[in-house]
């Protein structure tokens, strides 16, 4: 996996800073596949066409609320090779901690499915 590096990334965070994103709320997230490989199926005609990739993630999208008793899930895009949704955190978890300040430990189980399916 390959991480932020300032002299090649230059995007700009627009998370604020100090701001506590394990508190309840709704967020919108995007989660990208490495180097942006269209792995979860096509565009035709203007549809979107999952391959089974793509199928396996809508699973695991929807497992959050197996996993997760405190976040409910809102709309949500399954695209070649990112997917956007909506998670609602409904009430915080204190001992939910931060794994890098980018990434909370809610969206963590669902990357770790990801990146074996790349393997």
């Amino acid at each position: 996996m390959k991480y932020f590096n300032p002299k090649l990334h230059h995007r700009r965070s627009i998370r604020l800073k100090k701001f506590d994103y394990s508190q309840a709320g709704l967020y919108f997230i995007t989660l990208c596949c490495e180097g942006r490989a269209h792995l979860f199926g096509e565009v035709k005609q203007g549809l979107m066409h999952l391959n089974s990739y793509g199928r396996i993630a809508a699973q695991e999208w929807g497992k959050t609320l197996e996993i997760r008793s405190n976040c409910r899930l809102h709309v949500s895009v399954i695209m070649p090779n990112h997917i956007h949704g909506i998670i609602e955190i409904t009430y915080s978890h204190h001992q939910s901690i931060t794994i890098r300040p980018h990434q909370s430990i809610t969206i963590r189980p669902y990357q770790s499915i990801a990146i074996h399916l790349q393997q």
